[in-house]
């Protein structure tokens, strides 16, 4: 079961677009619900975290996994210089986006590794067995 937890500073974005049925504010960083777009596969025992993360740099990257979620957070500022050039329209600025994945407690947190190539963020995840342990009752 995958769950994700959205941030409250994408609820206007959110609300224009499905105001517009996402005509205006669809593209390839966002999904029609403000939210990164993700595949999650598992393959041979560990699970592929694809994130798509266009013009992002590594730098404004952080990722954490703790009790089962990992936590994929951009922090992609804009650079200030002087300006004084005459837009017709601006729209690379800076953000913050913050996405969370429940992936279960079976992911071995020491072989998470992290990789960004071409716009998409992979991020894979080691599974191990679940212990099942009988219980005595004394």
């Amino acid at each position: 079961m995958l769950a994700i937890q959205r941030n409250e500073r994408n609820f206007e974005k959110d609300l224009l677009n499905s105001l517009f049925n996402g005509y205006f504010l669809d593209d390839v960083f966002y999904t029609n619900t403000g939210i990164m777009k993700t595949d999650v596969e598992e393959k041979d025992g560990e699970l592929i975290v694809s994130v798509n993360m266009p013009g992002v740099k590594k730098e404004n990257l952080n990722i954490d996994f703790e009790n089962g979620y990992l936590t994929i957070e951009v922090n992609n500022k804009e650079k200030k210089e002087k300006d004084d050039k005459k837009y017709v329209v601006k729209e690379r600025t800076s953000f913050n986006c913050k996405r969370t994945y429940y992936l279960g407690d079976d992911i071995d947190s020491e072989s998470i590794k992290a990789s960004l190539n071409d716009g998409v963020l992979e991020v894979s995840l080691k599974k191990t067995e679940k212990q099942i342990r009988n219980i005595v009752i004394e």
